[in-house]
């Protein structure tokens, strides 16, 4: 099951849905940060991860001639705890912990550990770029961050995640649970280890 987390509201989304529709973005253009989050606008690094997830989707749709393997889901793979920012924190340190975990991605939560957005690398240096003088630790992380998420319960199988990060070019999905309450992080580095771990699973309808 699919969640759009918009400005705060948890909206129940079918799979379908979000495979038809490529204009929702994991990462929501804003008007601090302009659209973000598309397959073309990621870090080399990510980019590579990204390219490497949607070969592997390509590859073993193709070969769906295969006997279907039992399904894995998200609660198996996901990272968890996942690291997050309550939105008052500052700018400045979404940055110091996006560089020091190496993160792309940054979930963000009110102070009821309710995910309300997510903040990116790319979200900081272009507001940087664009507001030379501003202090970065005066500016709290709710007003760059993207207000619409897509997210998935720890229920949802591994494939349909993988089929909607693939169509919406996305490369991180937060998991969360019936009150919005963030649980786990599942990047495409998640989805290509089980790819490689536990072949030959099958994680693509």
């Amino acid at each position: 099951m699919f969640y759009i987390i918009d400005h705060g509201q948890r909206i129940q989304t079918p799979v379908e849905t979000l495979a038809r529709d490529k204009t929702v973005q994991a990462i929501a253009e804003t008007a601090a940060t302009g659209a973000v989050g598309k397959q073309q606008d990621l870090p080399p690094a990510n980019q590579s991860q990204a390219d490497k997830l949607a070969r592997h989707y390509q590859e073993n749709k193709q070969a769906g001639k295969q006997k279907r393997q039992p399904a894995v889901f998200a609660t198996q793979i996901m990272t968890k705890p996942a690291i997050a920012i309550n939105e008052q924190e500052s700018v400045h340190s979404a940055s110091q912990l996006l560089k020091r975990q190496r993160f792309h991605h940054l979930p963000v939560t009110n102070k009821n550990g309710e995910l309300i957005g997510i903040i990116t690398d790319r979200d900081i240096m272009r507001f940087s770029l664009n507001n030379h003088l501003a202090d970065l630790r005066n500016i709290a992380v709710n007003r760059l961050m993207s207000k619409k998420v897509i997210t998935a319960a720890e229920e949802t199988e591994i494939r349909s995640i993988a089929d909607v990060m693939c169509r919406q070019n996305i490369s991180a999905m937060p998991i969360t649970d019936h009150n919005r309450k963030l649980i786990g992080i599942i990047s495409s580095t998640d989805i290509l280890r089980t790819l490689v771990h536990q072949a030959p699973l099958e994680l693509w309808a």
